[in-house]
């Protein structure tokens, strides 16, 4: 597979022209097989890897590789908390500070059943970090041109290396699609999230161990609810926040941040 070779020279070159890369890593499909990938080249290569807290159930996978190949593993809190609203949908977004410029991770909100998380308290009021030390001068992604935006749709990377600061941003898997990533890992007997994808590679309805999909209550953060709503952890009813948030405004701002983040100076 000539991608496969190609993408190997490419993790060799970083490693090469970077003292200390780091993995940002979901576990799953794209960032296990990018992972496994660059321990090919550099086998000790740390990863970074974002957790929401109050679902730990949701990084069984994650913790099983973590342990069976001995990775050293960091963790931190966004530097901004936000909720956007969409087409009758909710997602809470960590901004991260990396180099010069924030990178994003967004995960779907949805009323649950069941045990859930508070979306106020959990999602949007849970801890910050503006200023910490990142020590890595490039991160690796496994985020391809042809991936869609959990908001904006498809929005495509225009390059596969972006500085942001002094960090690069480096995407060794920019050309692969998702067949290409289901083959190697059959090829390459990659271990991959059996509770979250099939054999087929089509995502299982249920949610549980998808860390993009989060259980969490949305009430008083709708705009579409009532002025007040019943609150399940407080047992009483509350006001609505979300008929005083402008969600137009907040879209807009995560918008412009995304097309910075994926237009920045190309290398």
């Amino acid at each position: 597979m000539n991608l496969v070779k190609e993408t190997l020279q490419k993790l060799e070159l970083i490693f090469f022209n970077y003292n200390n890369p780091v993995i940002l890593c979901s576990f799953g499909k794209d960032s296990i097989v990018l992972l496994h990938l660059a321990r090919q080249i550099k086998k000790d290569i740390p990863v970074i890897l974002w957790r929401e807290n109050s679902q730990l159930k949701k990084y069984e996978f994650a913790n099983r590789i973590i342990d069976e190949w001995h990775l050293k593993v960091y963790d931190f809190p966004p530097a901004i908390n936000d909720i956007v609203y969409r087409h009758g949908k909710m997602d809470g977004v960590g901004f991260y500070m990396i180099g010069g410029n924030y990178v994003y991770k967004a995960i779907e909100l949805s009323n649950p059943n069941g045990h859930f998380a508070c979306s106020m308290e959990d999602i949007l009021m849970k801890p910050t970090c503006e200023r910490y030390n990142f020590k890595w001068d490039a991160v690796l992604s496994g985020h391809k041109k042809a991936d869609i935006d959990a908001l904006l749709g498809k929005v495509e990377l225009k390059t596969d290396l972006i500085q942001s600061g002094n960090v690069s941003l480096c995407y060794p898997l920019f050309d692969w699609t998702d067949a290409d990533i289901w083959e190697y890992i059959h090829s390459n007997n990659v271990p991959y999230n059996e509770k979250r994808y099939g054999k087929d590679g089509v995502e299982f309805k249920d949610k549980t161990y998808n860390e993009n999909y989060h259980a969490a209550c949305v009430k008083c953060l709708d705009p579409n609810e009532q002025e007040n709503v019943y609150c399940e952890k407080e047992k009483k009813e509350v006001q609505n926040m979300g008929k005083l948030i402008d969600y137009k405004k907040r879209l807009k701002a995560y918008t412009e941040t995304l097309k910075e983040y994926m237009n920045l100076e190309e290398v």
